[in-house]
């Protein structure tokens, strides 16, 4: 959580810059949760410092170090 995000519509010239503040497991009852391991197709509740519009895209960007690895790889 804390993590920039980017919302990015894929049809119209919208993109915007929101920070995650917390996610919901769908599957048990809304209930908040920190880490997240995924192994199968699951849904999840994301929760913005701002508003959202339904149907974005979310990216988030990932520099580089200078040995190639990504700096940043959660999420």
């Amino acid at each position: 959580m804390g993590e920039e995000v980017f919302l990015v519509s894929e049809t119209k010239a919208y993109c915007k810059s929101v920070r995650i503040e917390s996610i919901m497991d769908e599957q048990k009852e809304n209930k908040q949760i920190i880490d997240i391991d995924i192994v199968n197709e699951q849904e999840i509740g994301l929760k913005f410092n701002s508003s959202a519009k339904k149907g974005l895209s979310i990216f988030q960007y990932v520099q580089k170090c200078e040995d190639g690895e990504s700096k940043n790889d959660d999420l």
